[in-house]
């Protein structure tokens, strides 16, 4: 959940994101803020936005320095931002409203795009199966925000599959990386522990492409 209130603007939310991700004692520099101020502007949903900058650092989590966190600037989620937006105006063209059929449509490909890649997954890690199982019995994301959602449970539930002594282990990693950059007030340490418990997640299972 957002630290800030409810009132608040599209750039402070990317911000608060960025914070989440980024290198210690790292800020927006001039280029970041041009890109933030070109998404206000065309208008896009915050959680488009958030999904690509949370896509590029897992991508970089993977060779990022330990404490250092995966994202430097907003420039390195560039492309990610920008495939995210392209995947969203897709869907949403001829929709009647973006807030509605074009993000349910959206959603619901995002689930069984997820529900793919564990299947997938699970002929390695058999363990999978019962995530497979218990997922298909939660009710199908219909926004950006339920999806978001499902796809927590859905590490979550993969997780608590794993040996209680690989959880204990993988959550104190996630702590002590969680705690490498809590730097900034406005950053939610409990989604930085969320996010590099993700990362450990994927890291176990071999699902660096989980979605």
């Amino acid at each position: 959940m957002s630290l800030l209130p409810s009132e608040a603007s599209f750039a402070e939310l990317v911000q608060e994101c960025f914070a989440i991700y980024r290198a210690r004692g790292v800020s927006l520099s001039a280029l970041d803020t041009e890109l933030v101020f070109a998404w206000a502007k065309a208008d896009i949903p915050f959680e488009v936005i958030a999904r690509g900058i949370r896509a590029a650092a897992l991508k970089n989590s993977w060779d990022a320095v330990p404490g250092e966190g995966p994202l430097r600037s907003l420039s390195q989620a560039r492309r990610q931002v920008r495939a995210e937006i392209q995947k969203y105006m897709k869907l949403s063209l001829g929709a009647r409203t973006q807030t509605s059929a074009g993000h349910e449509k959206l959603a619901s490909k995002r689930a069984r795009r997820l529900g793919a890649n564990i299947r997938r997954a699970s002929k390695a890690s058999p363990c999978l199966v019962g995530v497979l199982e218990a997922l298909a019995r939660a009710p199908v994301p219909r926004s950006l925000e339920a999806c978001a959602r499902h796809e927590d449970l859905a590490l979550a539930l993969a997780l608590r599959v794993l040996p209680l002594q690989k959880r204990i282990e993988l959550e104190k990693h996630a702590r002590w990386e969680a705690d490498q950059l809590h730097r900034s007030p406005s950053a939610s340490r409990l989604q930085k522990i969320r996010f590099y418990r993700a990362v450990a997640v994927r890291s176990q299972f071999d699902l660096a492409t989980f979605w």
